[in-house]
This record gives C-alpha cells, sequence and structure tokens, in this order.
C-alpha cells in the first residue's frame, strides 16, 4: 500500500524505475504524489502548487540523468479551468554501498555491520557477499573498504 499517513485512497498512473506518480486523498482533498515504493517516501506535490488549486492529479513521470518529470493537471479555482502541471526533481543520489547498514550515513556503524555479517552471518537480510560474486571472502572486505574509502 501506498498510502501515506491519513489518506483515504491512494492511486499510482504511472511508473518510472523505482518511482510512482498518481495522487492521494488526504483530508479530503485530491494531492498529485510522488512515490518511492513506500507510503513513507510519499511527497506532497499539491503542496509545491500556488492558491488556487483545489485538486491536483500527476498522471506521468519521466526521468532523465538529471532529474524526474512529473506531469499532470489541477483545477485551479481563480481561473476556473484546469490546469496542465509539471513538477521536476532532482534525481535522489544512487544508493551507497558501502553504507551496509542501510541508515543513510557512512561511518563506522557500517563498518561494524559487515564485520558481524561476515563473521557471524547475521546480516539483516543482506549478505556478506558485497562484491556479488558468490563467494564471501577477503575480496568482499577488500572491495567494501575501497567503496568506504571513496566514499561511495
Amino acid at each position: 500500500s501506498l498510502h501515506p499517513a491519513g489518506a483515504t485512497l491512494s492511486v499510482v498512473n504511472a511508473i518510472s524505475g523505482a518511482q510512482q506518480a498518481g495522487y492521494a486523498i488526504v483530508g479530503g482533498v485530491q494531492r498529485a504524489s510522488l512515490w518511492s515504493g513506500t507510503a513513507a517516501s510519499w511527497v506532497d506535490l499539491h503542496a509545491f502548487l500556488p492558491a488556487g488549486f483545489i485538486f491536483s492529479v500527476a498522471s506521468d513521470i519521466s526521468s532523465d540523468s538529471v532529474n524526474t518529470y512529473v506531469a499532470g493537471y489541477g483545477f485551479n479555482i481563480l481561473t476556473d479551468r484546469n490546469e496542465a502541471l509539471l513538477w521536476t526533481r532532482p534525481l535522489p543520489p544512487p544508493p551507497c554501498p558501502a553504507d551496509f547498514n542501510g541508515d543513510g550515513f557512512l561511518d563506522f556503524f557500517d563498518y561494524d555491520a559487515l564485520v558481524e555479517c561476515y563473521e557471524t552471518e547475521v546480516c539483516n537480510g543482506g549478505t556478506a557477499d558485497f562484491n556479488g560474486d558468490g563467494f564471501v571472502d577477503f575480496f568482499d572486505y577488500d572491495d567494501f573498504v575501497a567503496a568506504f574509502e571513496a566514499g561511495c
């Protein structure tokens, strides 16, 4: 479910990669929305519209190597008509493989998580096979250290 907190309905109209565009009804208002696979990732695109828009819908999504583009429409009560809308947003940075614990920070906790996974195979759903070659060995440790030192 992509229902953000307080939503009574959410609808996805388009998908591009790991992002979804559509709308959610929150507080009785249909609000253009953008997600990245979870309800917690919800971005209320309607909040970026000027005063006068009483509802909005995201109907398409695409991206290039720099931005995500979300197209849609909304009803502007000040002009008494539906108007085309385009939201543009920089793409999020690619995931950092050296952020081994997935907390969004590159720090010694990632090193500790890799070592624990490597030694005990307790990996919180991941694997110590850092380089994905099918073996857990010192090459995984070396590749992790290289990615960590490079800052991803």
